[in-house]
């Protein structure tokens, strides 16, 4: 999926392209920033257009696959699992857990 930068910064809501910006601290203490829309006060993970990612995109494993950090950090995936409300990483390792489990590569990541 190619997006322009326009269709990146458009709200997914409303379509607005005011976008207001501001920094937040996650649970793990790293700062990140947070983006929100103006006219309709949404707030919108940067994730949050496009299909399901199969890689970690932040962090210590970025760039790295689910299958690559599930080899080397099972720990890791099973913390994903478990604090992330929403995004694009939840969804992709959502659906790459279900697959795995599906063909008996891995066990419950959860258990």
């Amino acid at each position: 999926m190619n997006n322009t930068i326009d269709e990146l910064m458009k709200c997914p809501n409303c379509e607005s392209m005011k976008n207001g910006f501001e920094k937040v601290k996650f649970k793990n203490g790293t700062d990140h920033i947070q983006r929100s829309c103006l006219d309709c006060g949404i707030k919108i993970n940067w994730a949050s257009q496009g299909k399901p990612l199969d890689k970690f995109v932040f962090g210590k494993h970025k760039g790295k696959t689910f299958d690559e950090v599930w080899k080397e950090a099972p720990d890791y995936i099973r913390w994903c699992l478990k604090e992330f409300k929403e995004g694009k990483v939840k969804e992709g390792l959502e659906v790459w857990m279900q697959q795995k489990v599906v063909d008996k590569d891995i066990g419950d990541p959860l258990s």
